[in-house]
C-alpha cells in the first residue's frame, strides 16, 4: 500500500467520485482504496489523503494529474512512514509489541492532552514524550521532526546444559547460555 495526496479538488467533488476515477484508471477494487476527508485548501479548492495499492499509486503518481469530475487534480505520492506505536508514541515497533510502561494511548495525538482525539482538537501541537525528556515539543507526537529515541531493545539469557563429547568415553554435560534479543 502507498499514501497519496489529491490537491485541487473542486467542491462538487466527493470521496467517492475520487475513490470511483482511482479504480477506474488504475483497475483497483473499491476495497482497496482508503481516503480521509476533504479540506479545503488555500482559493476553495480541496486536497485529500489517499491510500491504495502501490501498483495503483505508481500509476497515478507518475501520471501527476487525474482527471475528477470536470476538474483536473494534482497527485503526488507521500514519502512512506517509519514504524510507530500509538501506545508509547515512539518508533520502531508497534502497538501488539509494546513493552514501555507509559500508555499515552487515551490522549490525543495532536496536542497530548486527554478528553478528546485528533479530528476534534483545535489546540497547538504539543509532543509529550519530547516534552518528558526534555526536549523541544512544539510538534505532534511521531511526527517527522519528533526526536523520540526508540525504545531499548532487552536481551533475554537463556541458561541451560549441553552434552558435549569429549572423546570415545563417555559424554560430559556443560553449561550453556544463550542470548536472544527481543
Amino acid at each position: 500500500m502507498a499514501e497519496l495526496r489529491i490537491i485541487g479538488i473542486d467542491d462538487t467533488i466527493t470521496c467517492e467520485d475520487i475513490v470511483q476515477t482511482i479504480v477506474k484508471i488504475s483497475g483497483c477494487r473499491v476495497s482497496e482504496v482508503r481516503t480521509g476527508p476533504i479540506r479545503i485548501a488555500g482559493r476553495g479548492m480541496g486536497t485529500v489523503w489517499v491510500r491504495c495499492p502501490l501498483t495503483a499509486a505508481n500509476k497515478l503518481a507518475e501520471m501527476g494529474k487525474i482527471k475528477v469530475g470536470w476538474f483536473s487534480a494534482r497527485v503526488e505520492m507521500l514519502p512512506g512512514r517509519k514504524l510507530h506505536c500509538f501506545r508509547c508514541l515512539r518508533p520502531g515497533h508497534a502497538k501488539g509489541q509494546c513493552t514501555a510502561e507509559e500508555d499515552f494511548s487515551n490522549r490525543c495525538y495532536n496536542c497530548s492532552d486527554i478528553g478528546h482525539k485528533l479530528q476534534v482538537c483545535i489546540n497547538k501541537s504539543f509532543c509529550i514524550l519530547c516534552n518528558k525528556l526534555g526536549m523541544q515539543a512544539n510538534h505532534r507526537p511521531g511526527s517527522r521532526i519528533c526526536e523520540v529515541p526508540p525504545l531499548p531493545r532487552r536481551r533475554l539469557i537463556i541458561s541451560g546444559t549441553k552434552e558435549k563429547r569429549t572423546g570415545p568415553g563417555p559424554t560430559q554435560l556443560m553449561e550453556t547460555e544463550t542470548e536472544l534479543e527481543l
